[in-house]
Order: structure tokens, then sequence, then C-alpha cells
């Protein structure tokens, strides 16, 4: 039982609980909260983002002991000012003063044992955040319209006002979805039974039918466990620390639900370890038992805030919206990256796919392939099109259809999950010969079961000048086997 405690708020300030009960005894979990903030919701903002320096703090923002700095050191940096300083910093996670986020992230804590995820931020040699704006039990407690330096705002309508979900990994450890809701799948396993495909729904609802809540890929084997080279952390501060990485996890994220103030949608790709308490070592390290595969490693290169004397300050690499253009999506024009190879764990994993059902619920078509076996499927491709197609108007689509020749075999459903590994990944190209004709393709990449096929759109244009017909060719090879390939062409005219 929760007991949010009755607070006297009249003129001698916050008084004890008004309840003749004892809360402590009685309920498993007292929640404190008090009409005021606390230091976690306001340091910044009322200290290095209002203030050049600590010389600068005016007295009405200082000690009223004037004998007494007008300064305070907080839990990240040296200085905020002694206002804001002033209402301590939470002693307990089930003490907070601030926005709906946080409390959330605290009653993680307490009702469901998580453990933090979250870096510091602020202190070199600078960290990259492990989960960021993607979970709870990181800095996605502080997703809200506002961003994270309107928590302090009450009524808490601004930052942190509604935080993110929960990953695969923490709803798994709670059994808010069960194994039954996600495929599981092996490193080891899919060297022998060659690459899966399936659908995975937004996380935010229950996986639609024929759906999964995300996928595992356990890293076992012969050599079980994270084989990525260990690196010093404090060189490369995007470094994931020790690599004792157990499984990988593949799941959606939609703006929807608990999910309204994720930064995106698409497809989150991210290392687990088995245990939720393990630092990742070397300088300024912290739990990272989830780690994100950022899509966009680079800078994300945006200012956090800007100081009294104009002074743009950039995000650092240790923020955690450094990890808001983290997801993976499909197409080639998306704005983001449609795979991700781990090379030393010998893993390629695809994002081929979306689609919305009636209700805009959102589902990827997702794969993943070893780099170390295709399974004994023999694998093969044709293509086909309709001679004579004509371009009228720009962006004419041209259509290809696509066979999966290949043939299944009665040994390729390991891991008791045949129907997701009867399908090949196929790599698409096009080209186009004819003067001032253009040719684009939405998508790079398709899937197709074996002895089905599936159409492929190519949208033709042409200008001003152009010439009166082009021949375009499509190309389809095989990710399973690369010397499996076709070719196509089609002419067209305007």
């Amino acid at each position: 039982m929760l007991d949010p405690v009755d607070a006297d708020l009249g003129p001698h300030g916050i008084g004890g609980h008004r309840n003749s009960k004892d809360a402590q005894k009685d309920f498993d979990a007292v929640l404190r909260l008090y009409a005021s903030y606390d230091e976690t919701g306001v340091w910044q903002e009322f200290g290095e983002m209002k203030f050049n320096t600590k010389e600068d703090i005016p007295p009405e923002w200082g000690n009223p002991n004037l004998a007494k700095p007008r300064w305070i050191p907080t839990r990240y940096v040296e200085w905020t000012s002694w206002r804001a300083g002033s209402q301590q910093w939470g002693l307990s996670s089930m003490r907070q003063g601030e926005n709906s986020g946080t409390i959330t992230h605290e009653l993680g804590h307490f009702a469901f044992s998580l453990p933090d995820l979250n870096n510091n931020p602020y202190i070199k040699p600078y960290r990259r955040v492990a989960a960021g704006p993607w979970d709870m039990m990181d800095r996605g407690s502080f997703n809200g319209p506002g961003g994270p330096h309107r928590r302090w705002v009450v009524p808490p309508t601004q930052g942190a006002a509604m935080p993110a979900g929960l990953m695969v990994r923490n709803r798994l450890e709670n059994k808010f979805i069960d194994e039954s809701d996600l495929l599981t799948l092996g490193r080891d396993g899919l060297a022998k039974s060659g690459l899966a495909v399936a659908e995975v729904t937004a996380r935010a609802v229950d996986p639609l039918p024929g759906s999964y809540a995300g996928i595992v890929i356990k890293l076992d084997g012969e050599r079980p466990g994270d084989l990525t080279p260990p690196d010093d952390p404090a060189v490369n501060p995007l470094s994931a620390g020790t690599p004792n990485y157990a499984f990988y996890t593949l799941e959606v994220v939609q703006r929807i639900g608990y999910d309204s103030f994720t930064p995106d949608n698409g497809v989150l790709i991210a290392k687990n370890k088995d245990s939720l308490r393990g630092r990742n070592g070397g300088p300024n390290e912290f739990n990272s038992y989830i780690w994100v595969i950022d899509a966009h490693s680079e800078d994300i290169h945006i200012v956090d805030y800007v100081k009294p004397n104009g002074e743009k300050v950039m995000r650092t690499v240790a923020d955690y919206r450094q990890l808001n253009d983290a997801l993976f999506h499909a197409g080639l024009d998306s704005g983001s990256e449609y795979e991700w190879e781990d090379t030393p764990n010998r893993l390629h994993f695809y994002v081929i796919d979306l689609t919305k059902d009636k209700d805009g619920i959102l589902s990827y078509m997702l794969a993943v392939r070893s780099l170390d076996g295709s399974g004994p499927q023999a694998r093969g491709v044709a293509l086909a099109a309709k001679a004579g197609q004509a371009a009228r108007q720009p962006n004419t689509p041209v259509v290809f259809t696509l066979n999966n020749t290949g043939k299944t075999t009665a040994t390729d459903a390991g891991a008791g999950h045949r129907a997701h590994l009867n399908s090949d990944v196929y790599r698409l190209s096009v080209s186009i010969e004819g003067k001032g004709w253009t040719a684009q393709l939405l998508n790079g990449l398709a899937a197709v079961k074996a002895g089905g096929s599936k159409p492929v759109t190519v949208y033709v244009s042409w200008k001003d000048g152009s010439a009166k017909s082009a021949t375009v060719t499509l190309r389809a090879t095989s990710e399973s086997d690369p010397s499996k390939t076709a070719t196509a062409t089609v002419k067209v005219s305007r």
C-alpha cells in the first residue's frame, strides 16, 4: 500500500501526518510531498544559468546570514546560489518536493527495486549516459514538454511531467512483460539457423496479433558474453565501459501513452546485463546495466542554455539529450540509420519496414543476422517488372516484383521459431539511364518469405529538356548469400 502523507500546510508551515494511525507501520511506502523545491530541481537553473559566477550572486539569493557566502556547493558542481541549495537534496528516495517524473523514478526504486541508470553529466572526464530519455530509471524521468530546465515549474506541467516507460530489461525484471511476449534468440543459434525476421509493436501498448513486445538476442556460444574489446573510458567518453553485457534487446518506441514526451518514434537497440547492478569501470563510473546503441553517436551539437553574459553553453557529450536521436528508423531518407553491425559480437541488425494499424499503433519489421553463418536454407532471388510503363508526372511509381526463390529446410527451426527463420533480407539499389531522369527508392531493404514475393516501388522523375525515355534498373542482393543477386530493367517514357 502507498500512503500520500496528508501534510499540514497551515500558517505554521508543514506539519506532521494528521491521521491518528502510524503511517510507517500501516503502509509499505510513505511518500512525503512538500510545498517547495528541493535542490535537485533548481540548482542549475538558479545557479550557473542565472549568475555568471558565484561572486555575482546578489544578496536576495544569498544566505540570510550576511557573514556567510551567498553560494553553496551542490552534488554535481562547485556552487549554486544559497537559495537554490537551501532546500536540501532529498535524503530518501521517498521524499520529493518536485516534479511527477522524478517521483515516478523514485517509486521505481522502492516499489520495483530498480537501481539508477543515470550518470553524472557535469564532471570531467565526461561519460556518456546509459539510456538517457528512453527509460524512467535514467533521465527519462525528466521527459516533459518544457525540457529538463523546467522541472521546477509548479504545477508540474513542464519538465518531467511525463516520464518515459521502462525498457525491455526493466519490464522483464518486474514481469510487466512475459518471456512469451518476446522473440528470444541466441547468437550461436542464429549462426546455425539463418537470420530471423519478426514484427515488434510499440512498447506503450500490448503486442498486436502476430507481433512481439521486443526481440532478445543472447550473447551465447563457445565464448559467451560481450566480445567487444575493452577501451579506456578516460579517453573515449562514448565507451560502454567494462564489456560484461549478456544480451541485446530490440524494442519500438512510439510517442503515445507514457512515451508521449520521448524525443522520437523508432527502434531502440540496447545491450543489457544479467545483473541490475554492475558499474562500468573507469573514472566517474556508474551503474549501466542497460546500454543504448546510439544511431547518431556524433555530438548532437545543440545549445543547452545561454549564460547571463550571452555565452552559449553546449550540451556536453555526457548530457542525456545526446541520445535524443538514438533511435533507428526504416527507409533511406528517415534522418537516421536503418541497420547496425556489431562486428565483435558477430551480429547484424536490420530495421526493414514499419506499419500502422487502424488505430495508429506503430509496428516495425526487424531482422537479426549472424555474421558467422546463414543457415542451411537454399537462398535465391528474382526480379520482374511490367514493360512499357509511362511516367506522366514527377515521382511516378514504377513497380517491380521481388521474389524469394530460396527454399526452407526441415532443420531451420532452431530455437523453436521456424516461422521467423523462413525469410531472407535483400539489399536494394536502383540506377537510371536517360538524360535528365532520376530514380529513387524509399527503402534499401526488403524481407520476403521463401517462395513469396512483394512489390518494390521506384519513383522516377524527369525535368524539362530530358530524354523522351529512360531505362530503370533495380538490383536485389541476398544478405544471407551475397552471391545470390538479381536485376531487372524497365523502360519508361514521358
